[in-house]
C-alpha cells in the first residue's frame, strides 16, 4: 500500500504543479521557463527521496531474510552432518521460516 498511496501523492503534485504552471504561462506576462523548470526538478527529487525510502525497507528485509534462511541452512547441514538430521523438523524450521518471512513483507506493503 505505501507505494500506492505514494504513487497518488506524486500524480496530485504534479498535476498542481502543472496547473500552477499553465494558470502562470497565461496570465504571467514575466513568466520564466528556467524558474518553472527548477520547480519539476524539485519536484522529481522529492518524489525520488520518497519512493528511494520505501525500497529502502524492502532491501533490508531482503538483507535479514537471506541472512535467516543462510542461518537455518548452516544448522540443518550442521545436524545432518552430526547424524541427527530429521527431515520432519527440517521442513517444519524452513516452513514456520517462511510464513515469518511473508508476514514480514506483507507488513510493508500495508
Amino acid at each position: 500500500m505505501p507505494f500506492a498511496q505514494q504513487g497518488g501523492s506524486t500524480g496530485v503534485n504534479f498535476a498542481s504543479q502543472g496547473a500552477d504552471t499553465a494558470l502562470h504561462f497565461f496570465t504571467d506576462p514575466n513568466f520564466d521557463f528556467q524558474k518553472e523548470g527548477q520547480k519539476y526538478q524539485q519536484l522529481s527529487g522529492e518524489t525520488g527521496n520518497a519512493f528511494g525510502g520505501l525500497w529502502q525497507d524492502f532491501m533490508n528485509m531482503g538483507i535479514h531474510t537471506g541472512i535467516a534462511y543462510a542461518g537455518a541452512g548452516a544448522d540443518t547441514a550442521t545436524e545432518w552432518g552430526n547424524g541427527k538430521g530429521d527431515g520432519a523438523a527440517t521442513a517444519n524450521k524452513f516452513g514456520a521460516l517462511s510464513q515469518t518471512t511473508g508476514n514480514n513483507f506483507n507488513t510493508l506493503t500495508s
